[in-house]
């Protein structure tokens, strides 16, 4: 793979630098954008960054970056996930459970508020999953389905059949099964279940079923393989149980990602980023290039580009491409 790391600093600095001054008595947003949270490659080259000061684009080709923030429409600034459905709309997450939508070729956000207006105590969204016409919710009190082709909420799981009410991570579906990951293990469900609100639906599974540890932080499908990535270790499923990742076994993964037939895996190893490529769950990993410095939260990997970016909090984002890592600061 061929990799150069574009590290973006101080976005706030060049966003004043850039923009027009505004006149006496009127009011601009500015806001902290460095700290990132989520991250997706953009099939134009550009990268877009849900971060803690709003949303912004960047572009390669022009070294420019746009931004979103709340004074454009957002509901918050304090943004956590990201996404692009089916249909090309883009859609972002906020800390308080407030949800955005801007449906492709259009200028307008859409505010959904049911998550935030739920009476969960933590609501937070933490990962947005297309599948489909279909958008899985990843708050921290559970999963919600919403439908975009019909505009509408169609169900929320929550609790799995814990004990206790589990912070939930990631959703994957694979083999007709909805696969959740929470800081207790791995919750599982038919997605032909009659009720899947009922916690006798779900099936868990944890250490005693194979899984490298219980914080599971991110899932993939790999034709119907899961791999589930742990904060010690990654977790092939096979056969009803899970068995150590070859290269990842004890290596905390912070995300996997599927991509032209390949799995893309984020490591924190020694408090370096290490970005690796798997051709199949059981393959050894391939290290392109050096460990970056620092811990990135994200990744994301253009579909049709190839593209490479992954955010790091507090420094912005960084793209891969050209051979070697360089950063700009």
């Amino acid at each position: 793979m061929s990799v150069r790391l574009l590290i973006f600093l101080g976005a706030v600095m060049a966003a004043t630098s850039t923009a027009q001054v505004p006149a006496v008595g009127t009011w601009e947003t500015f806001t902290e954008l460095s700290t990132v949270r989520a991250v997706v490659a953009g099939s134009d080259g550009s990268a877009l960054a849900a971060t803690g000061g709003g949303l912004f684009t960047y572009r390669p080709s022009t070294a420019t970056f746009e931004i979103v923030t709340n004074a454009e429409g957002l509901a918050s600034n304090d943004l956590t996930a990201l996404a692009v459905d089916s249909r090309g709309g883009l859609w972002v997450g906020a800390s308080d459970g407030s949800l955005n939508h801007l449906p492709d070729g259009s200028a307008t956000w859409r505010t959904l508020t049911d998550i935030r207006e739920s009476n969960r105590l933590l609501k937070g969204i933490q990962r947005l999953v297309p599948h489909g016409d279909t958008l899985f919710i990843v708050s921290q009190f559970g999963v919600s389905v919403y439908r975009v082709d019909r505009r509408e909420f169609a169900d929320t799981y929550a609790s799995f059949g814990y004990s206790f009410p589990p912070i939930c991570w990631d959703v994957a579906i694979a083999n007709d099964t909805v696969w959740v990951a929470t800081d207790q293990g791995i919750a599982a469900a038919s997605v032909f279940a009659a009720n899947l609100s009922a916690p006798t639906s779900w099936v868990r599974f944890g250490t005693a079923q194979g899984l490298p540890g219980l914080a599971v932080r991110t899932l993939v499908a790999f034709r119907d393989t899961l791999l589930a990535g742990t904060t010690v270790g990654t977790g092939v499923r096979m056969g009803g149980r899970f068995f150590p990742q070859p290269s990842l076994a004890t290596i905390r993964t912070q995300r996997l990602v599927l991509v032209r037939g390949s799995i893309v895996a984020l490591s924190i190893e020694s408090g370096q980023s290490t970005v690796s490529t798997l051709s199949g769950p059981l393959a050894n990993r391939s290290i392109p290039t050096p460990a970056v410095p620092g811990e990135a939260v994200d990744l994301g990997v253009g579909a049709s580009t190839g593209d490479l970016w992954m955010g790091f909090p507090g420094l912005g984002v960084g793209r891969a491409s050209a051979g070697t890592w360089d950063w700009h600061m």
